[in-house]
């Protein structure tokens, strides 16, 4: 329909300046330039500007189809290359997961080509390149690939395996501090960056990473754990401290924190600095608020190195009467004073769960043959299925015994995991 309207118009025009023309038969001088002049009908003047102008028309409208048409031949050639480059890409993921890296790159660096601009073709390109080592072209096209997209987490997360891989700390710090900024409360990053920290002996950044931790959103399990492991930080930071700021630090803990490492270490700290009485209060104190029996051992060793082996029988009769199980501990202190009938009678007299375990079956059966008493000795060791020392420490992590207390599991270095198992560690190794 417009195109008609358009040919009504030209006609309508045509028939005006033909009436013009006819009505207006006379000549007019028109000069074209200095020196050059002609005469013209002006009607004839104006229907030359209109056909000009006409024909302008139709060359504009040509030219702008033309210019359509070769865009849309251009958008439909970037879509099959779009396409082409998407199914190379997967070509070369299936061959990467598949450890193929080399014929991997090629399809990616195909489909590069295909799409140059595409930054997820650069990104599976760089991840092969890290996983045959080629450091320093992945961090090119990683570095280039931040710069574009610096919150791309994939990205970020290409660029900490690379970090990881060349063991550079300060990468691996700028990386998760990087995701940290996106996500501040990102729990698996704060852990990453926190192991980080306490593997390279930063553990001051260590413990205020693990506070940040603690201060996210966790469930009750999860903040005990959390709780727990920022102790371990904390005890391990003092440590590496001189003694009297060791000191301070460590009573903050224990004022805080019912933590037997903490008391632990305290007490050899006090020890160090020739503070016995001080390190006996501790330890005492240690076992009042924690339970944990191998704080009463780490006391025992001071006191019977000291002479006060009397000071520290009395000491376990009070404390017996609150917890059976320190009895085992008195009556392997009378054993070693050469003390065989008092330990019997502790034995028989302690309670009945403590009486009846493998552990106490084994002292009455050492107490019995230090007396010559062999065949009472020998029936206490077959109901106890004998030990080679006693008490026996289990760790609540690997289960593994020892036969001495410490604060750190020597097989799986666990904190604070060693507990005395009266009911079932007489079978065990130690």
């Amino acid at each position: 329909m417009a195109g008609k309207w358009t040919y009504v118009g030209l006609v309508t025009a045509l028939v005006a300046f033909g009436y013009l023309f006819v009505m207006n038969p006379q000549q007019h001088t028109f000069q074209i330039m200095p020196g050059m002049e002609m005469q013209t009908s002006f009607a004839l003047i104006c229907f030359l500007f209109f056909i000009t102008g006409f024909a302008l028309a139709h060359f504009l409208f040509a030219f702008s189809e033309g210019v359509r048409s070769i865009r849309f031949w251009l958008h439909k050639k970037g879509v099959e290359r779009h396409a082409e480059a998407d199914e190379l890409l997967d070509k070369g993921r299936g061959l990467a997961a598949g450890g193929k890296q080399r014929a991997a790159r090629r399809f990616f660096r195909r489909a590069s080509r295909k799409d140059p601009g595409r930054s997820r073709i650069q990104l599976e390109l760089a991840r092969t390149e890290i996983a045959d080592e080629k450091y320093e072209a992945a961090q090119k096209k990683l570095s280039t690939l931040i710069e574009s997209d610096p919150n791309n987490p994939e990205i970020l997360t290409a660029q900490l395996d690379l970090y990881r891989r060349k063991n550079d700390f300060e990468g691996q710090v700028a990386a998760l501090t990087r995701w940290l900024d996106l996500d501040p409360r990102h729990i698996p990053s704060l852990k990453s960056l926190r192991d980080l920290y306490y593997g390279h002996g930063h553990l001051g950044d260590a413990i205020r990473i693990q506070e940040r931790i603690l201060s996210g959103s966790l469930d009750r399990s999860e903040r005990t754990t959390e709780a727990s492991a920022l102790l371990t930080l904390k005890v391990a930071h003092c440590r590496t401290m001189d003694n009297l700021l060791a000191q301070r630090e460590l009573e903050k803990v224990i004022k805080r924190d019912a933590y037997a490492p903490a008391f632990a270490e305290l007490a050899r700290r006090y020890v160090q600095t020739g503070d016995a009485t001080r390190a006996d209060e501790v330890l005492q104190r240690g076992f009042g608020q924690t339970g944990q029996l191998g704080l009463l051992t780490k006391l025992e060793r001071l006191k019977v190195e000291r002479g006060q082996s009397e000071q520290l029988l009395k000491l376990y009769k009070k404390l017996s009467k609150k917890h059976p199980s320190v009895a085992l501990l008195r009556a392997r202190l009378l054993l070693q004073l050469s003390r065989g009938e008092e330990a019997i009678e502790v034995l028989n007299t302690c309670g009945e769960g403590v009486r009846r375990s493998a552990a106490a079956m084994a002292l009455a059966g050492q107490a019995q043959f230090a007396l010559g008493r062999f065949e009472k000795s020998a029936e206490a060791f077959n109901k106890g299925l004998s030990v080679r020392s006693l008490p026996t420490f289990v760790c609540k992590v690997c289960h593994e015994g020892q036969s001495q207390w410490t604060a750190v599991c020597p097989a799986c270095k666990s904190e604070d995991s060693l507990e005395m198992d009266i009911s079932t560690v007489a079978g065990r190794k130690s």
